[in-house]
């Protein structure tokens, strides 16, 4: 059996090393290998690089995904406070690189998968094949593929943001109020959880702090708010009461865009604030004293039994936990249990590794002295079990699991608030702008809670009805009941409140505070929320986020409610509803729409000791996926040529196999060119000089020569079954035309059906289809032509339709470049305006290597200097502005014109950007640079002077226009 298994586990390795050889290409390969060493080495500031546009000269020196990659290690290696603004232009990188796809489409949606397949590929550090994986999928995303997008999105979990152009702050999508940074108990600095947040499609969150000391994280968080498009508001946590007693709230302040106005606030309302102030800061060093004391008991009680058998010098002896080894996971935060859960987990897992290590050397051992005979049967199995006992343990060491068992529980050991009551503190609190949140009242039992909202109403403005940290704690019936208070409170009048209490049995609450409470919450309701409580650490309590169900498209909808767990609906409907209710409807006829987490519960994560034997094997759609394109586009071309081949000799030419091979070619010639000539001219159009083997899609010419291959019988068939049951003369224009007819259309048929198997966008597919309609007229009118020189009617079909989609594709594709173009120029243009030196000559240098290397640089420039539409925007008027609108455009680009003559037509420019370059850049940069302006910079300006004869004459204001005809 043993035997048996281990050749199966070689079998699969030796196919996942063979697997491993024919996949990728070296370009995959050596990325890898840059994002790995980017990784190994310290991080450092970004360079002036990414002061360049995306779609500038930075494009010369590395690839968009390595540029990303780079800003994203830089913002999860780099934690500390002093050094925020590093992290913040690292992310303004990643967000500007993310943002300019090879996309007009789905910008917003290819942005974020972009920058979750750099995440993974960064997470899968070690795991090589990983690694090379998501680098391809970020290759195959940067296209913007609508259905490849929304796969992903499937795929991962993610929603559908819809592409309106607007941040996402402003969609109403997904929001969290309860996340924790760094700064707390979080493990992710600020930054990081925005990236994740935009990466979800949160619109708001609510960042948690238990102090306002540490300006910079809060301006952090706030600034980084503004760059992904996304509110986040700061609340201040503060505890009441006594230890094992406290209540937690929130005060949340306004919502502000800027961090200098969040603390302008704080500073107009310093008098009001300092009390609170003082009160956290004087339970941060409570809650110190509360961890030591947790620390030193976990030290005296369970450290001697977990040390029994082992010696101090033992590198299986379990050390005392220590602070300085807490605070080195707390870095720049302050202690909190969950920073002692993680030291806790990581000593364990260190300890019990080396443990798993001894005993599995005293069981090898034990089995060659119980064949000895040195051993007896009951002393093997008592090593046995020793080994499987602590191997058991290992690998299902937990976080939570530990905490549970070997720190004291807060009831035990917790720390009094510098808050006795909540009075004066909540009435102090009330009077300023922003609101109060009760945070996870069910801590304090259910009738407890239920006693404290009524005692409290006048000062609760929002109430936690559903926290995902601490609901995995409690009784679900609890969160339930909890919420129909709630809903009773703000809807129902008081007899139904009455009736409420005494069948919870709660009958210490006098009527008189019950009916305060409620006449408060008809002026205002409570309004229930829920937060994650998130901090990064516990993988097995869903992640930050909640979005409500009809937010959630219909493309992925189905998938994503399979993945992600739905809070239940009574406490989902009363948040969306802000508390109010116009009835209460039974469980199963209230409204469908609820609230769901976007945060997955992943599967506890099992410790490996390295001697696993489990091998997976990589399936077939993996291995097809990631094959060597040179291989796939060669499988690709053999397949399709192999069936081409067979049906001109076999069928369409029998007894003439040269000639049917022959046609064959010509066939896949006809396809072949077509993709290439399309991709050239819509890089370079006829400026023959320009055009680069770098600007063809070889990938989807390859995938068209498969396709097209299988056409050949498809079209053939059809030819022949009409031949057959034609009534008439096989001649003449009838017969053409319908025969061609047929041809076509079914030619047409077949390509959509291939093009929705390559998840081609619909428009893309509709197009395709016609292309064949439009070329029968083509193929009929030429009819004769190819006729007399013996070409097959598929092939002259054929010919037509690649010809007509010659100049639907090229036309399209032009569009498309020309767009991406165009907005790349109107991004950088601007900056030739900047009072910053670099800014100004690193636009001049973007602008230079847009008009010399990128495809239709030139011609966009050109149009939008002349202030003229492209042949799109004159088919489909895109422009709708008034005249007014109009000359003010026109204004605005030709002092642009002029002020680029200006900067280029300087004397010593030259010299200016030269040096420019050599004093900012190094090596191959800057080699790349001054080659881009020693062979670019004097034909640019020449084509600048040569340009204004060709600029349109200034109109004149409409008033100066009057004063001329008066």
């Amino acid at each position: 059996m043993f035997k048996a298994r281990k050749l199966v586990d070689v079998g699969k390795s030796f196919l996942n090393d063979l697997i491993h050889w024919v996949s990728f290409n070296e370009e995959i390969s050596n990325i890898v290998d840059k994002l790995n060493q980017s990784m190994e080495e310290p991080p450092v500031k970004l360079g002036h690089r990414q002061i360049s546009h995306p779609g500038g000269f930075c494009r010369e020196f590395s690839r968009r995904r390595l540029s990303m990659a780079e800003a994203y290690i830089i913002i999860t290696k780099l934690h500390s406070p002093e050094i925020f603004e590093v992290r913040l232009q690292a992310l303004r990188s990643l967000m500007e690189q993310s943002l300019h796809a090879k996309t007009v489409t789905m910008p917003i949606n290819t942005a974020r998968v972009q920058i979750f397949l750099i995440k993974e590929a960064i997470k899968a550090h070690g795991d090589r094949r990983r690694q090379m994986e998501l680098v391809a999928d970020f290759g195959q995303a940067s296209f913007g593929n609508e259905a490849l997008i929304r796969k992903f999105l499937k795929d991962n979990g993610l929603i559908e943001v819809p592409e309106e152009g607007k941040p996402l702050k402003t969609l109403d999508l997904g929001w969290d109020d309860h996340v924790h940074d760094s700064l707390t108990e979080g493990r992710k600095t600020p930054t990081r959880i925005l990236i994740d947040s935009f990466v979800k499609g949160l619109s708001r969150i609510t960042l948690i702090y238990n102090s306002i000391g540490e300006e910079r994280m809060i301006s952090e968080a706030i600034t980084a708010g503004e760059i992904m498009g996304i509110s986040v508001e700061i609340g201040l946590e503060f505890s009441v009461g006594h230890g094992g007693s406290r209540r937690h709230y929130i005060y949340v302040p306004p919502l502000f865009r800027r961090s200098h106005d969040f603390f302008m606030f704080l500073k107009e309302h310093e008098i009001d604030l300092a009390q609170l102030k003082a009160g956290l800061q004087k339970n941060i060093e409570n809650r110190h004293k509360s961890i030591v004391l947790v620390i030193r008991q976990f030290n005296d009680v369970h450290l001697p039994k977990l040390n029994e058998d082992f010696a101090s010098d033992s590198p299986c002896w379990f050390a005392p936990l220590t602070e300085p080894e807490l605070q080195k996971i707390v870095a720049y935060g302050q202690p909190s249990r969950e920073h002692l859960s993680e030291l806790l987990f990581e000593r364990f897992k260190s300890v019990f590794f080396n443990r798993v290590l001894f005993y599995k050397a005293q069981a090898m051992a034990a089995e060659k002295r119980f064949r000895k005979g040195i051993f007896c049967k009951w002393e093997l199995d008592a090593v046995h079990a020793r080994y499987h006992e602590c191997r058991e343990t290992y690998i299902h060491l937990s976080r939570a699991d530990l905490a549970g068992r070997y720190l004291a529980s807060r009831s035990s050991v917790d720390y009094d608030s510098s808050f006795a009551t909540e009075l004066p503190l909540l009435d102090t609190l009330c009077s300023l702008p922003g609101r109060i949140v009760l945070l996870h009242p069910i801590e304090l039992g259910l009738k407890r809670a239920i006693k404290h909202v009524i005692e409290f109403a006048p000062f609760i403005t929002h109430l936690e009805t559903l926290n995902l940290r601490d609901s995995a704690t409690r009784n679900p019936s609890d969160l339930i009941v909890f919420n129909k208070f709630i809903f009773l409170l703000n809807n129902q009048p008081m007899s139904e409140i009455l009736k409420f209490l005494d069948q919870e049995e709660i009958s210490d609450i006098s009527a008189e505070a019950v009916e305060n409470a409620r006449q408060i919450t008809k002026t205002r309701a409570i309004i229930p929320t829920c937060g994650s409580d998130s901090s990064g650490r516990n993988k097995l309590i869903p992640g930050m986020g909640f979005i409500r169900s009809s937010m959630i498209s219909s493309a992925i909808k189905k998938e994503f409610l399979e993945k992600h767990f739905v809070l239940p609906r009574p406490i989902g409907n009363l948040i969306i509803n802000q508390g109010r209710w116009s009835r209460e409807l039974p469980h199963e006829d209230s409204d469908h729409e609820t609230v769901v987490c976007m945060g997955k519960q992943l599967p506890p994560l099992l410790n490996k000791v390295g001697d696993e034997r489990a091998i997976e094997l990589i399936d077939f759609s993996r291995f097809w996926r990631y094959l060597n394109p040179d291989l796939k586009n060669l499988f690709r071309l053999s397949v399709g040529f192999a069936v081409a081949l067979y049906w001109m000799t076999m069928f369409q030419f029998q007894a003439e196999h040269f000639t049917g091979a022959f046609f064959a070619v010509i066939w896949f010639l006809i396809t072949f060119y077509r993709n290439v000539l399309v991709d050239l001219i819509a890089s370079s159009g006829t400026d023959f000089k320009r055009w680069s083997l770098r600007n063809v899609n070889f990938d989807n010419a390859y995938q068209s020569i498969f396709w097209t291959g299988f056409s050949v019988p498809v079209m053939g068939l059809v030819k022949n079954n009409f031949d057959v049951l034609w009534p008439y003369l096989q001649a003449g224009m009838l017969y053409e035309s319908s025969k061609f007819f047929f041809i076509c259309i079914a030619n047409g048929i077949y390509i959509s059906l291939h093009n929705r198997l390559r998840n081609f966008d619909r428009s893309v597919i509709k197009a395709n289809f016609f292309r064949s309609v439009l070329s029968w007229p083509f193929a009929v009118v030429f009819a004769p032509v190819g006729n007399l020189i013996g070409v097959p009617s598929i092939v002259q079909a054929k010919f037509w339709s690649d010809v007509v989609a010659g100049f639907i594709e090229g036309g399209s594709k032009f569009s498309q470049r020309f767009t991406l173009r165009k907005r790349d120029l109107t991004e950088i243009l601007p900056y030739l305006y900047s009072h910053d030196r670099n800014e100004r000559i690193t636009a001049m240098l973007d602008v230079l290597y847009i008009w010399a290397r990128a495809p239709r640089g030139k011609t966009c420039l050109r149009l939008l200097l002349l202030n003229k539409p492209s042949l799109g925007e004159r088919i489909w008027r895109w422009r709708r502005e008034t005249p007014e609108e109009a000359q003010i455009r026109a204004k605005r680009y030709r002092a642009l014109y002029y002020r680029m003559l200006e900067l280029f037509g300087f004397a010593g420019m030259l010299d200016i950007l030269t040096e420019y370059s050599l004093s900012h850049f190094s090596g191959n940069d800057a080699s790349a640079l001054a080659h881009l302006i020693g062979s670019e910079a004097e034909d640019f300006l020449a084509w600048l002077k040569k340009l204004e004869k060709h600029l349109p004459p200034e109109e004149m204001a409409p008033e100066e226009k009057l004063k001329v005809s008066a």
